[in-house]
């Protein structure tokens, strides 16, 4: 029978399945924090049988969030390995809080060492080395406010959570205000909703030009194709490497086989004078032109305060001026997922993926953050099943919500420095790699950048960050487009998981974690561009 369900990898394999999911209210339903060691945790997860009353939220590193249904018993929840039903008929809707006794408890698990990074990832452990589960929420319906009708007339504001109309209403209105920003069309979804974009720099036109230029004189089938076999070329010149470097079995024989050691590292000198000759050239590009930071939000849908700083960035970006704006440009997708975005507005609360229709399947959408061509392949931390919150697409770049993006970095290629993945939630700063606990070659200066953003973070607002690699703090994931960034020559490359404990974060505490991470990100920008007056701006804002 056609599967349903949700199939979702997480701690290497584990799977949580529910059903296809339209107009879900979600009373009753309560948001669990299961915790426990990798080693009991991960054969949980593999367990937990199939069904309409579980859904999978996060993966964090010393718990799993799940939301469960009014009928599911929390005490066979931590003991569901071999069980096939979890769910009670003694529960009724309201009638759960007794049940959570058969819980067990969770310790006071705060993320680890604050500010700092979080080099343990080991939960606290009970002697008996058992689950444990703790309730979030009693019941996340009670934080679902009702569906927010479609009004022309309304404006932007950081008090509330916005349909897609009234953000790119805000993002026409900054384009035309401000001389110093461009707003450009980067895609249509499958339902026929614009992906946009902004450009904020006094070389914003120039720039603008550039990308409209290129994307009009490609299709969409060119532009995935000219992505994936760039991608693929560079994978393979890096296998050349690695093989010329000995790397390879069969190039160490060869190597050991070879008696004429002079004509040997007279080769690698020629391509180690290359690399040197290939990096200055790029460095050299890089000074002579204008810093550009690339910062991608919303791509899954259920994650509204991240168009929501995206968009409040923005504003804070055009009201800066040239005192900010002559030394860096910064171009900000706030919204790259639509069509997920307003499904998640009018249907289903906890939609993560974009809207495709899959054929051969009842189960709608892709994980944007799994379609991005970086070790998509392998399959790591993702699926090929439509019916994965996790599934990875038909193939790399599959979806406009990804392909646009990428196109975005294919046609700046080398000059863009920094990027950011805004999602929540969770708290995090994460870096490069995900899909591999190997650190990149860049490594202490992305472990550098992370440590002052978390500390300028934690600084300035409520809310506690931590950072870390993103496969050894959370979980290995392929097909994420920091990973994809970094691979491609962005030199630093981050995820921010935003606030708080739920992807549900009241509308009072937008402004709060929106003027949190403008101080992190421009207070970054300063170190990095070594400028004075930018370096003012951000000791104003602490």
């Amino acid at each position: 029978m056609l599967l349903k369900y949700l199939v979702v990898l997480v701690c290497g394999g584990a799977v949580v399945r529910t059903e296809a999911r339209e107009g879900r209210s979600y009373i009753g339903w309560r948001q669990v924090q299961v915790c426990g060691s990798p080693s009991v945790l991960k054969p949980w997860l593999d367990s937990l049988p199939e069904g309409p009353h579980l859904l999978w939220l996060k993966t964090l590193p010393d718990s799993v969030h799940v939301a469960v249904s009014p009928n599911v018993s929390l005490s066979l929840l931590v003991k569901s390995a071999g069980v096939s039903d979890l769910t009670s008929p003694a529960l009724s809707t309201g009638e759960t809080s007794d049940d959570s006794l058969g819980c067990g408890g969770c310790p006071n698990t705060d993320g680890g060492q604050q500010g700092r990074q979080n080099t343990n990832t080991a939960p606290q452990q009970s002697a008996k080395d058992e689950l444990g589960c703790e309730v979030i929420l009693q019941d996340i319906s009670s934080l679902i406010t009702p569906t927010k009708d479609v009004n022309p007339e309304e404006r932007m504001s950081w008090d509330e959570y916005h349909r897609y109309s009234t953000l790119m209403t805000f993002m026409e209105d900054l384009a035309v205000d401000n001389n110093n920003v461009e707003l450009i069309n980067l895609g249509v979804t499958l339902e026929g909703r614009e992906i946009n974009g902004l450009i904020i720099g006094t070389n914003a036109g120039e720039l603008a030009d550039e990308i409209n230029k290129a994307t009009r004189a490609t299709t969409s089938s060119q532009r995935r194709q000219a992505l994936t076999t760039s991608t693929t070329n560079n994978k393979n010149s890096k296998r050349t490497e690695r093989q010329k470097r000995g790397d390879e079995p069969d190039v160490q024989e060869a190597r050991d086989s070879d008696s004429n050691t002079a004509e040997r590292e007279g080769r690698q000198e020629t391509i180690s004078r290359k690399r040197r000759k290939r990096k200055k050239m790029i460095d050299n590009k890089k000074k002579r032109t204008k810093q550009i930071i690339f910062i991608e939000a919303g791509s899954h849908a259920r994650e509204w305060i991240a168009p929501a700083v995206g968009t409040y960035m923005a504003q804070q970006a055009a009201d800066a001026g040239k005192k900010l704006l002559r030394h860096v440009t910064i171009i900000i997708v706030p919204l790259a997922n639509p069509d997920g975005y307003e499904f998640a507005h009018t249907s289903d609360r906890f939609w993560r993926k974009n809207r495709r229709v899959n054929s051969n399947s009842e189960c709608a959408g892709v994980d944007p953050n799994r379609n991005w061509d970086i070790e998509w392949e392998s399959g790591i931390g993702s699926s090929s099943n439509p019916c994965s919150e996790v599934y990875q697409g038909p193939e790399p770049f599959s979806e406009e919500e990804t392909l646009s993006l990428a196109w975005v970095e294919n046609v700046l290629r080398d000059r863009i420095t920094m990027f950011f993945s805004i999602h929540s939630f969770g708290k995090f700063v994460i870096f490069p790699w995900g899909y591999t606990t190997d650190p990149s070659n860049n490594f202490k200066n992305l472990r550098a950048s992370a440590n002052r953003i978390t500390r300028t973070l934690n600084k300035q607002g409520d809310f506690e960050y931590i950072f870390g690699q993103t496969s050894t703090l959370l979980s290995r994931s392929a097909g994420g487009s920091d990973d994809y960034m970094h691979d491609r020559s962005v030199d630093i490359s981050f995820t921010i998981e935003l606030p708080d404990n739920s992807f549900i974060l009241p509308p009072e505490r937008i402004l709060p974690v929106a003027e949190q991470m403008w101080a992190g990100l421009l207070c970054e920008i300063a170190k990095v561009s070594k400028n004075k007056k930018v370096k003012k701006m951000c000791k104003r804002l602490l």
